[in-house]
């Protein structure tokens, strides 16, 4: 068992040994994000590197489309998962490029779920990536930016805030049938600055859990 690490977005990957802790590789790259999958371990550099996981070595390197990627990087079911794109995880090679920028991303029922800036919720065939809905989620005078994604059983939940204001924020936490789309109940929130960001939910077959950090004081 291999543990991995990156030296807090400078230029070096290592691998540990789980047990020992001692390192077995390391590798001279930059790696601002770092996603283990089931042979390789994905880097985000100025592109994405896939690392064998055994050994270090580099297995493919992948370009993105301009302007580059921003900070989102997931990996299910043998894909890479970008904000701009899927890849293949064995080959690199693009198997979808989005039309708009992804937020955020989650998986079940056989699907996985995209959540763009446009403020659009996808559902996609995890195999095929064939799309099998999609929907616009809520908005007032501009869409909601989505902050969050879960699914639990035939339901999923999502975080969408109003991205577009500078101080007070407001915003929804939606559930929709996995299926086919349909919005089943949505709860308002609003709080004095952005606290809902970054995958900050949850999901169990009875729960949902959100995370919102206190003011500090003077805020």
């Amino acid at each position: 068992t291999v543990v991995y690490m990156g030296d807090g977005g400078f230029f070096s990957a290592y691998g540990l040994d789980a047990h020992t802790g001692k390192q077995k590789w390391s590798l001279n790259e930059r790696s601002g994000l770092l996603v283990p999958g089931e042979k390789h371990v994905y880097l985000s550099s100025r592109g994405i590197v896939a690392v064998n996981a055994a050994d270090g070595s580099v297995v493919w390197r992948h370009l993105p489309p301009p302007p580059g990627y921003a900070g989102l990087m997931w990996y299910y079911s043998g894909k890479v998962y970008t904000e701009s794109e899927i890849l293949d995880a064995s080959t690199g090679q693009r198997v979808r490029l989005f039309d708009s920028t992804v937020r955020s991303f989650a998986a079940g029922q056989g699907m996985v779920f995209v959540a763009d800036i446009g403020g659009k919720l996808t559902a996609l065939d995890a195999e095929s990536l064939e799309q099998i809905w999609q929907m616009q989620t809520p908005a007032q005078s501009k869409p909601f930016v989505p902050e969050g994604l879960a699914v639990a059983g035939r339901h999923v939940f999502g975080v969408f805030y109003d991205g577009y204001a500078d101080t007070a924020h407001s915003g929804e936490l939606d559930a929709y049938l996995a299926g086919s789309g349909k919005l089943l109940w949505k709860v308002p929130f609003s709080c004095k600055r952005r606290a809902l960001f970054f995958h900050p939910i949850g999901a169990d077959p009875q729960n949902v859990y959100l995370y919102e950090p206190a003011e500090r004081e003077g805020s």
